[in-house]
């Protein structure tokens, strides 16, 4: 098996990384470059939103979080995530 760094799937796992050692503003770096790949699929916006709250980027994390829960409505448990990342920003 060889590494391929172009793969979304590798690319956030070192999204995650870079987010646990507390590299955000990276960790959203990488998440950008993944949803434009991807096309904005759902899976990878999410990680995407979660990492803009902690790097202080929360409107963005607020609008990223409601695009993901328009794209899956019937999805209850992003509509739990989208609940609370508005109440924890005071939205």
């Amino acid at each position: 098996m060889h590494a391929r760094p172009e793969n979304p799937l590798g690319l956030l796992s070192l999204a995650h990384i870079l987010t646990r050692t507390g590299n955000h503003t990276e960790a959203v770096t990488l998440h950008r470059e993944i949803s434009g790949r991807t096309e904005r699929l759902p899976l990878y916006l999410i990680p995407l939103a979660d990492d803009l709250s902690l790097a202080d980027a929360r409107s963005e994390a607020i609008v990223i979080s409601e695009e993901v829960v328009n794209a899956l409505p019937k999805a209850a448990h992003l509509r739990t995530w989208y609940a609370a990342m508005l109440w924890k920003h005071g939205a």
